[in-house]
């Protein structure tokens, strides 16, 4: 398999017996099988999103920490603007 073949495959075919009358069957399974758990840990990262979400923005002091991050960090770059050359 050429290297050009994407990056989930280039590892697939190792795991499949080189005596098999059908490697494409292999590949196809395998293939799958690293798709539906891909899914399965992107629907772990969304479900904790959205727990996150909601306890930040149902938390004051929570909101009140990331407000003041970000006026920090909108003053500092301000400042940094204020003083560039350009």
């Amino acid at each position: 398999m050429s290297a050009q073949a994407g990056p989930n495959f280039g590892f697939i075919h190792l795991f499949i017996p080189q005596n098999t009358n059908t490697p494409l069957l292999g590949m196809l399974l395998l293939g799958g099988v690293f798709m539906a758990l891909t899914l399965l840990v992107f629907i772990g990262y969304g479900l904790l999103a959205n727990k996150v979400s909601r306890y930040v923005v149902s938390s004051p002091k929570a909101m009140k920490y990331i407000q003041r991050t970000f006026s920090a960090s909108f003053a500092m770059l301000g400042t940094k603007l204020a003083f560039s050359e350009h």
